[in-house]
């Protein structure tokens, strides 16, 4: 059996995700190549998730290249298959929502999250905009819109809800 394949999911600067998805949930794998990374190079922030299939790295200076000669010649994995490593525009931005939500929980202690901010954002903006003495109704689509939302979240804390007796 040839190496796990590999591919970039996301790249900026400072910062990589590989995905090895077929060894996805393999908690022996992934120690092994959270030991072997780390013997590698120490990076500024190194996380590998069984659970998500990834390895996400954060330094200044990350050489894919070195990185992808290392993980071939320690059997880890086979960065060469590229055929995922193009995603669509939506996945880009949600898995950087994500990363900011999770920088955002780790910098408050777990006490606020992205959409904690943006409830904050909007309610100040509302009540800035009353105090102004901008009072109008909102579009008859806009209006159905939060109705929908509201009767959903509405029913999501109903579900959760202990049976009562």
């Amino acid at each position: 059996m040839g190496l796990p394949g590999a591919y970039i999911c996301h790249q900026s600067p400072g910062r990589l995700r590989i995905k090895i998805t077929s060894r996805k949930g393999n908690v022996e794998y992934f120690g092994k190549l959270q030991e072997m990374l780390t013997r590698f190079q120490t990076f500024d922030r190194l996380e590998v998730s069984r659970l998500t299939g990834s390895v996400l790295i954060v330094d200044e200076h990350i050489d894919v290249d070195d990185i992808a000669d290392y993980a071939n010649a320690q059997q880890l994995f086979d960065l060469t298959d590229q055929k995922h490593s193009r995603s669509p525009m939506t996945t880009k931005l949600v898995s950087n929502l994500e990363n900011l939500n999770i920088n955002i929980r780790r910098l408050t202690a777990g006490e606020m999250d992205l959409a904690g901010i943006l409830l904050l954002f909007l309610l100040i903006s509302g009540l800035t905009e009353l105090l102004r003495g901008k009072i109008q109704m909102p579009p008859w689509y806009t209006a159905f819109w939060y109705a929908f939302g509201i009767y959903k979240l509405a029913s999501v804390i109903k579900d959760q809800r202990p049976e009562e007796a």
